[in-house]
Formats: C-alpha cells, sequence, structure tokens
C-alpha cells in the first residue's frame, strides 16, 4: 500500500507541475485535456519509469506548438525523477528522451550551454546502451544547436558522425547543406540538397523543407530563375494539411527573391499577405523570431514605419527584451522548482524519522520549516535584485533599438538627398550641353532661311520662287516646334512641374518667355543665356526686365528667387 501511495503522490506531483507550466501557454485548454487523457490511461502501479513514458507525448506537443519554457521545466524535473530509481535500460532509454527534450527547449530559449549539458548526458546515455536510433536524434539535435551558435566545424562533425551511425538521409543532408553554407561553400551545399531531394522522395513535407532550403540558397547565390523554380516546389509539395512554419518559410524566401529582383511591389504583396493570413496561425514563439526577419524585409523596402512595428512587436514576444523575460521566468521556475524538490526530499527524510525516532518529529519539522522560510526570503531578495536589474536592462535596450532605428533612418534620408542632387546636376548639365546645341541648330536653321529668301529674290519663275519660300517657311516651323518640343521634353526631366506651376501661376507668358524663365530657373547669366542664344546682351537684359513686367516682380526681388519658390514648393508637396 505504501508503494502505491508513493506511485500516486508522483502521478498527482508531476500533474500538478504540468497544470503550472502549460497554464499561462496559448494553447493551455488543449494540454490540459491532454493531461487528463494520460491520467485516466495510467494504472496505479506504474513505476516511474512507466509513467515517465506515458507523459513523454506532453514533451513532443510542447516542441511542436513552440512552448519551450514548458518543455524545458517538465523534462529536466522528470529527469532528475527518473534518474533516483533508474535501474533497467528501459529506465535509462526515457531518462536519455527527456535529456534530448530538455538539450532542444535549453537550444530554442537560447540556453545553448545548458542544452550542450543535457545532450551530452543523453547521447552518453545513448551510446552506452546502444540506443542508435535515438543517439541519432540527439546527434542532430546537437549539431543545430553547433549551427545556431555559428561553430559549423563542430556541427559537420557532428553531423558525419551521425552519417557513418545510421546511414545517408534527406534531412542528413539539408543539415549538411545549413552547414556548407554557413562555411560559404555554396557548391558542396547545393550538391548536398539535390542528395537530400533524392532521398526524400516521396515524403512530400521533407521534399517541402529542403525546396525552401534550396531556393533561399540559389536566391542568394543570384540565380533568380532556378530560386524560384525551387520555391515553386516547395510550395507544390505541401501536404494536403500545410505545416504552418514551412508555409511561412516558403512566402518569406518568395519576398528575397523578389527583393532580389527588384520586384519591390510583388515582395511588398507577399509581406501583406504574410501579415494578414499566414503569421495569425503561428505560435508566440515563431511570431517573435520571424517578425523581427520581416521589420528587416521592410527596411530594405524603405517601409520604416511598419519595420519599426514589426521590431516593436517581435521585441514583445521572443526577442532580445522579452528573452530577458524568459530568463527571470525560468530562474523563478526553476528555484520554485528546486524549491519543491527540497520540501519533498525533506518530507521524506521526516517520514523516515518518524520511523526512528518519533521524539525527534516537531524538533525537524521546525528545522525544516526553519529551512524553508530562509530559502523563500533568500529567493525573494535574489528575484527582487534580478526584476529591477532585467527592468533597468529592457529600458537600455529599448532606447539603444530606437537609436540605431533613428540612425538608420537618418543615413537612408541623406543617401538619397544626396542621390537626388547629383542626378539633378547631371540632368542640368546635359540640359546646358542640349539648349546650345538646340541654338546652334537653330542659328544654322535662321542662315539657311535667309540664304533661301536672297536666292528666291533672283528667281524669276513665280511658280519656282513660291515652292522656295514656301521651304522656307515650312523650315522656320518645323525648326521652332523641334526647338521647343525638345528643350521642353529635356528641362521636364530636370524639373516636371515647372511648366504647370509657371502657366498656374502667370497664364499670360509666351513660348520664348517660358523659354527665359527656364534659363533663369537653371541659374545661367544674361552673358551666358546671351551665347547660348546667340543673341546681344543687351537684348537679353531688355527681354528680362519685360519679364519682371509681365510677373509684376519689383526691382528689388531676384527673378530665379521668385521662380523657385513658386516651381520649388510645388515638387515639395507632390514628393
Amino acid at each position: 500500500m505504501a508503494g502505491r501511495a508513493e506511485k500516486n503522490a508522483l502521478k498527482e506531483r508531476w500533474t500538478a507541475y504540468l497544470k503550472e507550466y502549460v497554464q499561462n501557454t496559448p494553447s493551455s485548454k488543449f494540454y490540459m485535456n491532454e493531461i487528463n487523457k494520460i491520467n485516466r490511461s495510467n494504472a496505479d502501479s506504474l513505476k516511474p519509469a512507466q509513467l515517465a513514458a506515458s507523459y513523454y507525448p506532453m514533451c513532443m506537443m510542447f516542441t511542436e506548438k513552440g512552448d519551450f519554457l514548458a518543455e524545458v521545466l517538465f523534462a529536466r524535473m522528470v529527469f532528475n525523477e527518473v534518474k533516483k530509481t533508474a535501474s533497467k535500460k528501459t529506465d535509462f532509454l526515457i531518462m536519455a528522451k527527456y535529456a534530448n527534450s530538455a538539450g532542444i527547449g535549453y537550444t530554442m530559449l537560447g540556453f545553448h550551454e545548458e542544452g550542450r549539458k543535457m545532450f551530452d548526458r543523453g547521447s552518453a546515455i545513448a551510446r552506452k546502451y546502444g540506443f542508435r536510433n535515438l543517439l541519432s536524434q540527439i546527434y542532430t539535435n546537437q549539431a543545430q544547436l553547433y549551427y545556431d551558435t555559428g561553430d559549423y566545424a563542430k556541427a559537420l562533425r557532428m553531423l558525419i558522425s551521425l552519417k557513418s551511425l545510421a546511414g545517408a538521409s534527406s534531412i542528413l543532408y539539408n543539415n549538411m547543406a545549413l552547414v556548407y553554407c554557413g562555411q560559404k561553400d555554396m557548391p558542396t551545399a547545393i550538391a548536398c540538397l539535390d542528395s537530400a531531394i533524392q532521398c526524400a522522395a516521396g515524403n512530400r513535407d521533407l521534399l517541402s523543407r529542403v525546396y525552401i532550403n534550396k531556393g533561399g540558397l540559389l536566391t542568394e547565390m543570384g540565380k533568380y530563375k532556378e530560386a524560384e523554380k525551387a520555391l515553386m516546389m516547395a510550395e507544390k509539395t505541401l501536404p494536403g494539411e500545410k505545416f504552418m512554419v514551412s508555409e511561412l518559410m516558403i512566402r518569406l524566401n518568395f519576398v528575397q527573391l523578389y527583393i532580389a529582383m527588384g520586384q519591390k511591389h510583388k515582395a511588398l504583396s507577399e509581406i501583406e499577405y504574410i501579415e494578414e493570413k499566414v503569421m495569425p496561425k503561428q505560435s508566440d514563439a515563431i511570431k517573435g523570431k520571424y517578425l523581427k526577419e520581416i521589420a528587416t524585409l521592410y527596411m530594405k523596402l524603405n517601409y520604416y514605419e511598419r519595420a519599426s512595428r514589426c521590431l516593436q512587436e517581435s521585441m514583445k514576444l521572443n526577442d532580445s527584451l522579452n528573452f530577458d523575460n524568459q530568463k527571470r521566468q525560468l530562474f523563478q521556475m526553476m528555484t520554485w522548482y528546486d524549491i519543491a524538490q527540497l520540501r519533498n526530499d525533506n518530507m521524506e527524510l521526516k517520514m523516515k524519522y518518524d520511523f526512528a525516532n518519533i521524539k525527534l518529529r516537531n524538533s525537524m519539522i521546525i528545522v525544516v520549516a526553519t529551512i524553508l522560510v530562509a530559502v523563500l526570503l533568500s529567493v525573494l531578495v535574489v528575484v527582487s535584485i534580478k526584476k529591477r536589474k532585467n527592468e533597468q536592462r529592457q529600458s537600455a535596450i529599448i532606447l539603444e533599438q530606437e537609436k540605431k532605428l533613428r540612425m538608420l533612418e537618418q543615413k537612408e534620408h541623406e543617401w538619397e538627398k544626396k542621390r537626388m542632387e547629383s542626378e539633378i546636376g547631371k540632368k542640368s548639365r546635359e540640359l546646358t550641353t542640349f539648349s546650345i546645341d538646340l541654338s546652334s541648330i537653330d542659328n544654322l536653321h535662321k542662315n539657311i532661311c535667309e540664304e533661301l529668301a536672297e536666292l528666291s529674290k533672283d528667281i524669276a519663275e513665280e511658280d519656282t520662287r513660291k515652292r522656295v519660300n514656301g521651304i522656307s517657311l515650312k523650315l522656320r516651323q518645323q525648326t521652332a516646334n523641334r526647338l521647343n518640343e525638345g528643350f521642353k521634353t529635356y528641362f521636364n526631366e530636370v524639373s516636371p512641374l515647372f511648366d504647370a506651376k509657371l502657366k498656374e501661376a502667370h497664364p499670360n507668358l509666351t513660348l520664348n518667355d517660358c523659354r527665359l524663365c527656364a534659363y533663369i530657373y537653371m541659374g545661367l547669366t544674361s552673358k551666358e543665356i546671351s551665347q547660348i542664344t546667340f543673341r546681344e546682351v543687351e537684348s537679353v537684359e531688355k527681354s528680362r526686365n519685360r519679364l519682371r513686367k509681365k510677373i509684376s516682380l519689383g526691382s528689388d526681388v531676384s527673378i530665379r528667387g521668385y521662380l523657385q519658390s513658386i516651381i520649388d514648393d510645388g515638387q515639395d508637396s507632390a514628393s
């Protein structure tokens, strides 16, 4: 009876811990139902290792739904509980599984050193008792940890060991491709992905994931058509019920491809679809991870306000700011668990002392209570100090992120301003050259027309003289039209709103007046205008005075300054 009571107490304790871990997760109702199902199926005579095996599906659910904090806490607790009574091979098998699960949770939370330790414990047990399949899984996850920390050499060694242990597979080749990509060995990475595709034939989920990686790698290599085909294959090979994360990865890779190809409109539409249709399906952990990437994509498209919104939302969910909260929460829950373990151990010790010496019971209770109070007070002090430090660190990180974002926006603005000034300067120089060429052609045509007029005087036949005069007239008309249209077309590339704003302000101006305004707006002096138009400086000055009267401008006001005030204001508002 005592043994059954202890096992029931163990089951109740694990159930209480599980419910505590999952109560704040998005899938708390689902987890509660699963916990109740497990408890209903468990017999009272289950041993600790058998009980742990029945609860192991919860760890896989935590991994699938991204609730890694709950996974770490539960897996770590069960591992330590089973370790106390493990004696059979099956006991060590379940211990290795929980060590692997805890390692996965630590890795995803960013506690890489703790994750490595748990993987080492699991792999040591698996090697000792010959659990080859489980050892393969641990090697795969440990390689992922080294890959996440940028230690590609260790990751590659783990994968090579895995290949010699379990043979070639689609997942193995895919992971090797990612490592080679990290080492910038792109041809080898592509070859590994092709091998992964061959090994994954028939497995739609694996094929889709491999094609996603191949599409992203080809985009990085600049092979855009091949990348698009790979991503389309990834979309085509998705299982009937789409894997939410795989769908998100496909869409994000399409955005990267469109940006690389310069198709910014398509990229923007794809991001909006991701935010509206794909992201709501994801867990908070996945949202926090990929919203930061979406913010980066928005920055590449010059949508800084949207980028800032995504970045702030990401920080609230799962980036460095919230990461400190997770550390604090993990620390608090670990401390709570250790206190509970200490309490349980002390209670067991108290019961043994009761059987040995009933007289020591009261004094033992007092000692245990004193220890617990002291521990709790110490924990409260530590948690309070930790909380203040984390809040200060959060504020500093927020200010730093905002400062970086403002600096980035300022640099982008300055770069765009310099580029526009350079472009306008180039167009202005081309326009000046073109104006000189036009004026030269105009002068040449005038000389030809004068020669034709002189020639017509010497022609006796009336019909011939009329034809010569007609040719001269057509040449003047065509020359004037071509010069006006050519100058207008070129000048509009520099100041597209010039004609509209000038006509709106002064509809009484002639074409020659508008041409003179354009020269003045370009900053040309009367001497430079006379050289371009082949006129005397005095003639240009008279034209400027007539223009000043037409636009009712006082002698103390600069014509160019006035033109800039009515033209440049319109351009700024349009931009």
